[in-house]
């Protein structure tokens, strides 16, 4: 059996849509950083997504771990959003499954895109750490 950690990372600064961008997280608390790295198995393998190098030995760059791809709707708030797609922003959230954003992904596609690299990564290794983080 394999275990999976899942680490989420830092916050930003953006109080919008954040999704494929590369947006830099606050990574000021570096006692919080220092716990979170101390509580994580020095054995598992690394791996996250191609937008972030951690400082601790990885599995290569995985862009199947990317964040949820809001297409058009990244970088936007969530008011402007709802102001250019009214129906079909309020049906993203409301009915979640194949629902996408213009040019982005569906709940639906995210969760299958996610879940088989997740999968194949189980498969691969007793022990795996999966984190968009710096840690």
């Amino acid at each position: 059996m394999s275990r999976i950690t899942l680490v989420r990372h830092g916050p930003t600064h953006q109080k919008n849509f954040v999704g494929w961008r590369d947006v830099p997280a606050d990574l000021s608390d570096t006692a919080a950083l220092a716990r979170l790295s101390a509580a994580l198995p020095d054995s598992a393998a690394l791996i996250s997504s191609d937008l972030i190098t951690p400082a601790r030995q990885r599995l290569p760059h995985d862009p199947e771990l990317r964040e949820f791809n809001f297409g058009e709707w990244d970088g936007l708030s969530f008011p402007e959003v709802a102001e250019r797609d009214p129906v079909l922003s309020r049906s993203f959230w409301e009915q979640p499954g194949d629902i996408a954003p213009p040019g982005g992904e569906s709940w639906n596609a995210v969760t299958a895109r996610v879940s088989a690299r997740l999968d194949a990564l189980a498969r691969a290794h007793k022990e795996v750490i999966v984190s968009p983080m710096s840690a």
